[in-house]
């Protein structure tokens, strides 16, 4: 499968744009405003955890214009790449570049490096 990450990350800035939310390739969001963003979404994987929520389970809630909105952990999972490649998109970062070298980075690293626990 081809799957262009840059033109993604373009696509779903420009979608963001759209909707009104702040943050241009010419006055970008601040970087600590897109982490807390994108934190905002993994805390929400954890809290649907927390509740018992199976990793797989996907649901449906009431969204906007009575559209089913997607929700559960793979939901919030997308979210957490969706708030990256908005980003990415913003501030033109390279993510497929960055992301394949840092696969073959880590392919190099020794076993359980650092030695944390997690």
């Amino acid at each position: 499968m081809n799957f262009d990450l840059n033109r993604l990350a373009k696509e779903l800035h420009a979608n963001a744009t759209a909707h009104g939310f702040k943050g241009t390739t010419e006055d970008p969001r601040p970087i600590a405003e897109h982490v807390a963003l994108i934190h905002s979404e993994v805390t929400e994987i954890l809290e649907h955890w927390r509740s018992g929520l199976e990793p797989t389970a996907l649901f449906y809630t009431n969204g906007t214009n009575g559209l089913p909105k997607p929700d559960g952990i793979p939901a919030e999972c997308a979210d957490v790449i969706i708030r990256v490649l908005n980003l990415c998109g913003e501030y033109g970062i390279n993510i497929e570049r960055a992301l394949l070298e840092k696969v073959e980075y880590n392919k190099t690293r020794p076993w359980l490096h650092g030695g944390k626990r997690i």
